[in-house]
């Protein structure tokens, strides 16, 4: 399908190929559901029934980046950030393919997916602030490398502050994780 907004008399047209519906089913003793398929759903958008592509249950391994703002105003934080980071780390799922990256003017992956959990805290230790921030660009380029990994896909951004010195909008980053099916997490 094709989606269309109009804005001051400006028209603008996207694809949309697969638009991510996040359903949680219980049972009546309150009890999640698991292992459901396609056709134990129904979706309906304005009424009209749509096709179910794919079901992703709750144990599929993710595909997350956790991205850490790095610029100069981290300074004063880096310790406390350090320290948000490894709790994060420390309660994903072992079979999520976690990558971290550091952003500040441009967004740099630090460890790939699959690294191991010392390589993980010793990319976070060797994290040093400077810079400023350029947030909506980092999430547009994190957005672009997760793209080609396994759905479900996430970015979890750590940052302080203000977007300062981004050429992207916000509308860009949610346009562009739209696109790549990128949950923001922020």
């Amino acid at each position: 399908g094709t989606r269309r907004t109009r804005a001051r008399g400006v028209t603008f047209a996207t694809p949309t190929d697969a638009v991510l519906v996040p359903t949680r089913v219980i049972d009546t003793r309150g009890r999640f559901v698991q292992g459901l398929e396609p056709a134990q759903f129904q979706l309906f958008e304005d009424g009209r029934p749509q096709q179910i592509a794919s079901v992703i249950s709750e144990g599929t391994p993710a595909s997350v980046m956790l991205a850490l703002d790095m610029s100069a105003s981290m300074q004063a934080k880096v310790g406390d950030l350090r320290r948000a980071a490894a709790m994060f780390l420390d309660a994903v799922r072992p079979n999520d393919a976690v990558s971290i990256a550091g952003f500040n003017e441009g967004l740099f992956v630090l460890t790939r997916p699959g690294a191991a959990r010392a390589a993980r805290h010793d990319a976070l230790a060797r994290l040093r602030p400077w810079g400023d921030t350029a947030l909506y660009d980092s999430l547009i380029r994190a957005a672009g490398i997760l793209r080609n990994q396994p759905s479900p896909r996430a970015v979890v951004a750590f940052t302080d502050g203000e977007d300062v010195a981004s050429r992207s909008s916000m509308q860009t980053v949610r346009s562009v994780l739209q696109g790549a099916d990128v949950v923001l997490y922020l």
